[in-house]
């Protein structure tokens, strides 16, 4: 259960980068992968309320990121209730509009960018959600700007 909140993270981020490595003309590839990143994300959001709903606890990880004399960062997430129940929605809608981008951006050219953006959106989102700290909020804040940028400009012709 301790990999659970990071799984639950860095899926839609694995997605990303598969996406771009790996699926770079395999349109159904990318949306595949894209689609696949954001259900491994939903079923941990659901593995997480059911912990939640059996133990009447949520989970917190934390890794240390800097460490300095008088200043140590955290690089940390937490899953209680407020952030499963956010978790579910984020993933559960994101899964939904996934799977209805396929049929969407099925003749657009730049299908692949976009699943790309996609799924580097729902991982800031995510972030946002179980970050358990100002600096990983800020850092996920600062990600969904860049990503909704993205997203905002794929028709830039």
């Amino acid at each position: 259960m301790v990999a659970l909140p990071w799984i639950l993270l860095f899926s839609p981020a694995m997605a990303c980068i598969g996406i771009v490595l790996l699926t770079r003309h395999s349109r159904s590839g990318s949306a595949g992968l894209a689609i696949g990143g954001m259900a491994v994300s939903f079923i941990c959001s659901a593995l997480a309320l059911l912990h939640l709903s059996q133990t009447g606890h949520g989970l917190e990880s934390t890794l240390q990121w800097v460490q300095l004399p008088g200043l140590e960062l955290e690089f940390g997430l937490l899953l209680n209730a407020p952030a499963i129940l956010m978790s579910l929605v984020v993933t559960g809608v994101g899964l939904m509009i996934f799977i209805y981008s396929v049929g969407y951006m099925v003749k657009e050219p730049g299908m692949i960018r976009y699943f790309a953006c996609l799924s580097g959106f729902a991982f800031s989102m995510l972030g946002i959600v179980l970050a358990n700290n100002f600096v990983t909020l800020f850092i996920f804040w600062e990600l969904v700007g860049a990503s909704s940028y993205l997203l905002i400009g794929h028709w830039y012709e």
